[in-house]
């Protein structure tokens, strides 16, 4: 009866921990009930997968890979990041649990005489102790790991490669475990290797948190370069509308003379027609400003409007109220200005001279879609979308920062044609 109090609470206590290291590792969508209720069921699901292997099976073999399932089922409901992202944190997991566990097995072996069975298999201070230890090692870890986490997603390329290691290791520990249980005299050296293993798995994490605070600085430093170019060009819009409505207002007053001569004379045509000129000289400019609840959307948005005017290309924009709440200012200045620069430059090389910005709320997410005109098909001569200019690695930025938004807030980008248009569609998760 002891034995099993005993071993189930070691059970529930070391799924919740792995649980709350892969929720604060990655992050959750929600908050409230939805969080927790969340959190407490995989904790069971998983507290009665360990339980049932334990009793069924002495040294896990399945049952060492099963977690990975249930840790990615959970990630990919609740928790924020891309699936590959996903992947990996929950293939690493389990090769951190795995190794802690077996590596502990094998020293304890070692320097008292057990079998990796028989340590499992009896209850007495020995197990106890072993146990204990284990759980220890694995708070440690899990401390230890979160304060070097990683702030900022790759590319998916580089997740994929990075999983394999993990994955490997997971098998490794498994075949080098059962090595040990057929020859009890290599032990110590199959100890040693694991041990190795586990603290390759634990230091690439770590050396890939540093590296990536590298990736975050150059990130950040091509940004803010691009937002120096696009504050440029803002101001310079912004001085050629004062410059503009200094025309107006000197203007003015000759034009409604103009006007009143005609009517004076009985003209209307004339007077009509004038009028109508100068509609088509001021009026276009004036009404293309846009003013909704979200300033720094405001910005980038006029800013491109006014680029679009002396392009002579026409951009229409519909907006939803608190739509970009959830989004900081300086995210929505990489994402709407990118995305737009692009429209804008592609627009510009067709007849047709169209933008659309549609920025609405669907449920819990934000959805932005952006569409502009094209001679021809985009995604059939260059289905990645990379830069075919001749500098790639400062003309490639764009599209780069704007995935690294979007993974930011636990959203997705998918690009589309139909009918002559190209469309962008981008979706971010309103809970953050």
């Amino acid at each position: 009866m002891l034995e099993t109090i005993f071993e189930v609470g070691i059970n529930a206590l070391e799924m919740f921990i792995v649980v709350f290291f892969i929720t604060q590792d990655l992050g959750c969508k929600y908050t409230g009930a939805r969080k927790y209720i969340g959190f407490f069921a995989t904790w069971l699901v998983l507290f009665a997968e360990l339980c049932i292997m334990n009793h069924y099976v002495t040294l896990e073999t399945i049952g060492a890979y099963i977690p990975v399932l249930i840790y990615f089922i959970y990630a990919l409901i609740q928790l924020k990041g891309s699936i590959v992202l996903k992947i990996w944190v929950a293939v690493l997991t389990q090769a951190i649990l795995y190794g802690i566990a077996i590596c502990t097995n094998m020293i304890f072996c070692n320097l008292l005489g057990y079998t990796p069975a028989q340590l499992i298999d009896s209850f007495n201070a020995t197990r106890i102790i072993f146990v204990l230890t284990t759980k220890v090692i694995l708070i440690v870890f899990v401390w230890a790991m979160l304060k070097y986490k990683r702030k900022n997603p790759i590319d998916e390329k580089t997740w994929i490669m990075l999983m394999f290691v993990p994955a490997i290791s997971v098998i490794s520990l498994g075949f080098l475990l059962k090595a040990a249980m057929i020859h009890h005299d290599i032990m110590q050296y199959v100890a040693f290797g694991m041990v190795c293993i586990v603290l390759a798995n634990v230091m690439m994490y770590y050396f890939f948190g540093v590296l990536n605070k590298d990736y975050e600085t150059s990130m950040k430093l091509n940004l803010l370069e691009q937002q120096n170019s696009d504050a440029k060009r803002n101001i310079e819009a912004s001085e050629a509308f004062v410059n503009q409505m200094r025309t107006v207002k000197h203007d003015i007053k000759h034009q409604m003379l103009i006007i009143r001569k005609y009517i004076e004379e009985g003209n209307c045509e004339n007077a009509k027609q004038y009028v109508d000129d100068l509609l088509d000289t001021y009026i276009p400019d004036m009404q293309s400003f846009v003013k909704t609840d979200n300033e720094a959307f405001d910005a980038i948005v006029n800013a491109k409007l006014a680029v679009c005017r002396r392009k002579h290309i026409y951009m229409e924009v519909k907006y939803d109220d608190n739509a970009l709440d959830c989004m900081e200012d300086f995210d929505i200045a990489v994402l709407f200005g990118n995305l737009l620069d692009n429209a804008v430059e592609a627009a510009e090389k067709t007849k047709k001279r169209h933008i659309s910005l549609t920025v609405t709320t669907e449920g819990e997410y934000m959805s932005a879609v952006i569409s502009n005109s094209i001679n021809k098909s985009v995604l059939e001569e260059n289905k990645t979308l990379r830069t075919s200019k001749a500098n790639k690695n400062d003309h490639g930025i764009g599209l780069r920062t704007v995935r690294a938004t979007v993974d930011k807030y636990d959203g997705f980008i998918e690009f589309s044609e139909e009918h002559g248009e190209f469309f962008c569609h981008v979706m971010i998760s309103l809970n953050q």
